[in-house]
């Protein structure tokens, strides 16, 4: 009976903890991480169709270029400053 129970409490611990785990990952998939809601918000409501169109392609290629440059940062850590703590 003893073996039972560990099966159940494992089974249920494991659909849990999976449970958590995809829940979480789909609220971080759906979130806006550029805040372009928050941009089309408060733009003024008098602006056309391409102005708009315009604004969030500057603030799409803002954030690629942030991207980019996050990138390179990281390999700068990575290839230079990790291994100068070694040597």
């Amino acid at each position: 009976m003893a073996k039972h129970n560990l099966v159940r409490n494992a089974a249920k611990f494991t659909g849990l903890h999976t449970e958590k785990a995809v829940v979480g990952l789909a609220r971080w998939a759906t979130t806006d991480h550029m805040g372009t809601g928050k941009m089309l918000q408060g733009l003024p409501s008098g602006l056309g169709f391409v102005s708009t169109l315009g604004f969030i392609l500057v603030h799409f290629l803002a954030s690629l270029v942030g991207i980019a440059l996050g990138c390179v940062w990281l390999f700068l850590v990575f290839a230079y400053a990790i291994p100068f703590l070694f040597f």
